[in-house]
């Protein structure tokens, strides 16, 4: 099975790998590299080209602070919570926001969902 979609996220790559697929391609390949791939998977079955990206490690603690900020909480109050500062809350946020590709909290929301780190809302 070849999944063919604009979709890039990792949850998504791996539900369909979990689903048989033997190839994800985005929708951004060529007609000819497409056919090319899909050739080459036909007649070498085993050559999967399916490599989802990883889905980043969260440590403990970061999985604190990521339902928090799902919460809606500050830094302050992120670290009124966990007993930190909030330059130490801020430092893990910027982790996470480097873990999830996001820019800021929104993007880091959103992309925590995506990987299946957060409930959707």
């Amino acid at each position: 099975m070849v999944m063919l979609t604009t979709f890039t996220e990792a949850a998504i790559q791996n539900k369909a790998a979990s689903a048989g697929a033997n190839a994800y391609y985005s929708k951004e390949v060529s007609p000819a590299e497409l056919a090319r791939r899909i050739l080459r998977l036909t007649q070498n079955p085993e050559d999967s080209s399916f490599t989802p990206p990883p889905v980043p490690s969260l440590t403990p603690r970061e999985r604190e602070v990521l339902d928090l900020l799902a919460r809606g909480l500050t830094a302050r109050e992120m670290g009124d919570i966990l007993g930190l500062k909030p330059d130490t809350v801020r430092d893990y946020l910027k982790r996470l926001y480097g873990k999830l590709d996001a820019g800021n909290r929104i993007e880091a929301l959103e992309q925590a969902r995506r990987l299946g780190f957060l409930d959707s809302p």
